[in-house]
């Protein structure tokens, strides 16, 4: 595949380091921020629901007007945060800026975290090992997509009613099936194992002795305090919700956890039906009017 710098998108948080090298070493690249840690940041001052729907709506702005209306609705609620907004680079974040040789509307990564949590087995192995799972796992993903190109298509497009034309016309390539079945059309190498592998006269090389840090090991990644912050209240607000309709009758109140104590002796660990009081007076019964 040949190099296109102008076509290819470098997504990254807000670091200063990373910012100069792209600047430096890949000028014609697309640099843009991603918008979930450009809004953690931002948030740090304007935090509330209020300030994070107003941004979003200027961040999925398709055009220039529509852009500039919703940076406006933001100034009455706050200067300060229209300010802080509007200092950043607009190519960077917001959809109207975007060049349109990319052909991609992307402003998260949460591909490449979905792809991160597929690997994270593979990454604590050593690395051959994990290079051989990985691609055991691309290969898979190929397989399972491959099976969807007799079926597969679908057009993202808005036309109006009244163009008589194909739609086809109105959507780019990379779009289209045959972009898709591109992509998925390349054929992986198998991986020989290593009894496969040929024989020299040098030294093994054998992995690393594995260093026990102290503390607990990481595997998962640090979560943002906004977003620690975003979970709780959406755990809260399921709670609340859950309690006004179990009030409602809509939902049966659960007995997990309540100690159940029998009416017959008041004993805890059984009920009527299983108790031994009953058991005895009902033998007694039965003996006497044999």
């Amino acid at each position: 595949m040949e190099y296109q710098p102008e076509t290819w998108i470098v997504m990254t948080d807000q670091q200063k380091g990373l910012k100069n090298a792209i600047k430096t070493e890949i000028p014609l690249t697309e640099h843009r921020l991603r918008v979930k840690h450009l809004h953690a940041n931002w948030s740090k001052k304007f935090s509330g629901k209020i300030f994070k729907d107003m941004m979003w709506e200027a961040v999925l702005a398709a055009n220039v007007p529509y852009f500039e209306a919703e940076m406006e609705k933001i100034k009455p609620v706050s200067t300060e945060a229209y300010d802080a907004l509007n200092k950043i680079e607009r190519a960077k974040w917001t959809r109207c800026a975007f060049r349109s040789e990319t052909n991609s509307p992307m402003l998260v990564n949460n591909w490449v975290e979905a792809f991160n949590k597929v690997i994270i087995k593979a990454r604590d192995q050593p690395i051959i090992t994990m290079l051989h799972t990985i691609c055991h796992l691309v290969m898979n993903i190929i397989q399972e997509e491959g099976k969807n190109y007799g079926s597969l298509e679908v057009f993202h497009v808005s036309i109006y009613k009244s163009i008589n034309k194909d739609p086809r016309l109105y959507v780019h390539n990379y779009f289209k099936k045959e972009a898709f079945v591109a992509v998925y059309s390349h054929f992986l190498e198998p991986l020989l194992g290593s009894t496969l592998w040929p024989k020299l006269d040098l030294p093994a090389i054998h992995p690393p002795n594995i260093r026990v840090m102290p503390g607990k090991t990481k595997i998962c990644r640090r979560i943002d305090p906004q977003e620690l912050k975003e979970k709780e209240e959406k755990k809260a607000k399921e709670k609340a919700k859950w309690a006004k309709e179990a009030i409602a009758g809509l939902y049966k109140a659960s007995k997990q956890g309540v100690v159940m104590h029998c009416k017959i002796c008041g004993v805890a660990g059984h009920n009527t039906r299983t108790c031994p009081k009953k058991r005895t007076s009902e033998g007694e019964g039965t003996s006497q009017g044999s």
